[in-house]
């Protein structure tokens, strides 16, 4: 608000001030006080005139006077070549980047009474000063408060000064209006023309400012601290939705590294579980190899059995060849000793396999529980995923319409204001509203970013669940197989059991047949002992012989059933090693699709993290702007402004009261007119011959 009243100022008077030095006439009014003084090069007054006029009867009477009276502006004038300090007998007829430095200081200090308080203010002043310079001689040239006009062959800077104003509205460390003006140029063979100065207290007269100019002024700002208000609550609105959705988004990381620690775990007990149906397979492979060697040795006895059981019947009509034959007997019969033997350590053998196979069976029905149990965590863990990311959408959704809503908001508020301005004159508070609805664009870009922030996460978001759907129907396959090989394992129980109890009978019917070969073994040697005990020992035998031929009856019918039972088994166990590659082959997807999951969810974490610290730096930027910028300047328009409003009137006050300086009576109008001394060369030549 200050600057824009300086301005005011400024382009009021700015115009005026350059053409009353070089073209106004130097009387204008009827009834005025003209003041002319000369000063030297170095800003020191040394001769000052008072002209008056005044209108008697029909013409204008003019009265001129001498006088010695200190000026109510006071000069001082520095130079400078090259950025250093430098008089001004010195520089004449230098080269180099020249700088005139013009500092004006206001010696009409008043005490005011502003609201009940005694205050120092300054009468206020416009001082403008101009010079013409060689353009031959001098070209980059510029002014700090002024305007340049060139015709080709001259340039006249000019600039003006204000001194007093800012202490006298106490804005010292506020505004920057200088009481001090700067001439630069690039010279050759400095010299330097009079320079012009018109100075007068009338500034502020022109200007008529009145409290209830501003009024409106109030009433906006009051607007625009609402407004403010509002943009602030809806990015905190927008922060607070962002964190709930990083916080979803944090929990859908979590649970997706629960779902693929459940992968790994289900793709390890898939390994191992066909690891085991391959060593069950192979198991299966060696039982039917030492299977064979097992028949073979049945067969041995079956037919020895039924060799001996034909033979017995010749017997009795051989006793008396027995004792030349008893030797050969008793060496049959201890061979067939020995084949029982090694029929028996075949079976406690094909027993031992058996009950490793059970083992291994027990341990990979164990791999099946197990894999059915990570298969239900999985599933959990995917429809925990699916609430998170259903409630991830949900936000994503709600902060995308607050967006929208902000945007809308600042379009309609642009809208307004623009209709504001089409209705405004004061080209200051177009100036403001303008610089708004800019600052409302500005915003606008930022939350339509951010919008499309939104929409991408939104579309991730998306994508994420259709990966989490994917993965939940590989879950129910992998539970179908899961299923189908615990069927399968319960199939080679039940196989597992009837080899089992084969084996069980065959081991009865080895042992059956090494006690019968046993008892043989003994008959043949009481044979041989002596023919007086042939009739019990040929009762024994035949005893025996009756045992054998059931023993090899019951081994034959169990070995029928062990080869039936150990083909189910080996279909089973082929049935399970196809079904545990696959369960292994969808484990490895499963896996290799939970790491690409997690991977995009850690990503989106990443992304949904970014955004809250963008988020909340936009609100604590807004939030800074309210209380460091709106909050400000609505405070310091609200509760300075109507002082300072006061100040101006008190400056207006001061300028219509300053109506004489040297005059015994008032005057409509009091002008100051100052000529200061060039520099020239040749004047600085003749001093120093002097």
């Amino acid at each position: 608000m200050h600057k824009n009243f300086i301005k005011k100022i400024m382009a009021s008077v700015a115009l005026l001030s350059v053409c009353t030095c070089y073209t106004m006439p130097v009387f204008a009014y009827t009834n005025e006080e003209a003041v002319f003084s000369r000063l030297n090069n170095e800003g020191k007054p040394y001769k000052t005139i008072v002209s008056t006029i005044e209108n008697n009867e029909n013409k204008n009477e003019i009265n001129q006077e001498e006088i010695d009276k200190e000026l109510p502006i006071e000069c001082e004038i520095s130079y400078k070549l090259d950025g250093k300090e430098i008089s001004a007998k010195e520089i004449a007829g230098k080269s180099g980047r020249v700088t005139i430095t013009l500092k004006y200081t206001n010696k009409e200090e008043k005490d005011v009474s502003i609201n009940g308080r005694t205050e120092k203010m300054y009468t206020p002043f416009l001082v403008v000063s101009g010079v013409m310079l060689d353009n031959e001689k001098d070209t980059n040239i510029e002014v700090n408060h002024g305007k340049i006009i060139n015709n080709g062959e001259i340039t006249i800077a000019a600039g003006f000064a204000v001194p007093g104003l800012v202490e006298s509205l106490n804005l010292e460390d506020r505004i920057e209006v200088s009481d001090t003006i700067e001439i630069s140029m690039d010279a050759k063979d400095f010299e330097l023309k009079n320079i012009m100065t018109y100075a007068t207290p009338k500034i502020m007269g022109t200007l008529d400012i009145k409290m209830s100019d501003f009024n409106e002024l109030f009433d906006k700002v009051n607007s625009l601290q609402s407004a403010s208000i509002k943009i602030e609550n809806g990015a905190a609105t927008l922060n607070s939705g962002i964190i709930v959705l990083n916080s979803g988004v944090n929990e859908l990381k979590y649970g997706s590294v629960i779902l693929a620690n459940g992968a790994q775990t289900l793709n390890d007990g898939a390994s191992s579980l066909n690891i085991g149906a391959k060593a069950l397979n192979n198991g299966i492979e060696e039982y039917n190899e030492n299977y064979n060697v097992f028949n073979q040795a049945v067969g041995t006895v079956a037919d020895g059995a039924s060799l001996l059981d034909s033979q017995y019947s010749d017997l009795d009509e051989g006793i008396n060849n027995l004792n030349e034959k008893s030797k050969e007997l008793s060496y049959g019969a201890q061979k067939l000793n020995n084949g029982a033997n090694e029929v028996k350590d075949g079976v406690d053998l094909m027993s031992e396999k058996v009950g490793n196979a059970s083992e291994s069976i027990g341990q990979l029905s164990n791999g099946v529980t197990g894999i059915s149990a990570g298969i239900s965590k999985i599933s959990e863990s995917l429809e925990l995923g699916k609430e998170t990311i259903s409630g991830a959408e949900s936000t994503i959704c709600s902060a995308d319409e607050n967006v929208t809503d902000l945007i809308s908001n600042l379009e309609q508020k642009n809208s307004a204001l623009s209709s504001l301005i089409e209705s405004q004159t004061d080209q200051n508070v177009i100036d403001a509203l303008s610089a708004q609805i800019e600052y409302n664009n500005e915003i606008k870009v930022k939350l339509k970013t951010i919008s499309g922030q939104v929409q991408g996460t939104k579309q991730y978001v998306e994508g994420t669940s259709e990966v989490i759907n994917g993965v939940s129907d590989g879950s129910k396959k992998i539970s179908g197989i899961s299923s189908q090989v615990s069927d399968g394992m319960d199939s080679l129980n039940s196989g597992l059991g009837e080899l089992s109890s084969g084996i069980t009978k065959l081991s009865n019917g080895v042992d059956e047949l090494a006690e019968g070969t046993g008892t043989l073994y003994g008959g043949t040697k009481q044979l041989t002992a002596g023919t007086n005990e042939l009739a019990v020992g040929s009762s024994k035998v035949s005893n025996g012989i009756g045992e054998l031929s059931t023993g090899t009856t019951n081994l034959y019918s169990a070995s029928n059933k062990l080869n039936y039972a150990s083909k189910t088994i080996k279909n089973g166990a082929n049935s399970l090693q196809i079904g545990t590659s696959e369960l292994l082959l969808g484990s490895n997807q499963l896996y290799t699709g939970t790491n690409g999951l997690v991977n995009g969810i850690t990503s989106l974490a990443d992304g949904s993290n970014q955004l809250v610290n963008g988020s909340q730096t936009l609100y604590n930027g807004i939030r800074q702007f309210n209380n460091e910028g709106i909050n400000t300047i609505c405070s310091l328009i609200n509760d300075e402004g109507k002082g300072i409003i006061k100040r101006i009137e008190k400056l207006e006050e001061l300028s219509k009261n300053y109506d004489k300086f040297a005059s015994d009576k008032k005057r409509e109008e009091v002008q100051f007119f100052t000529i200061m001394d060039g520099i020239s060369k040749v004047d600085v030549d003749k001093d120093k011959r002097e």
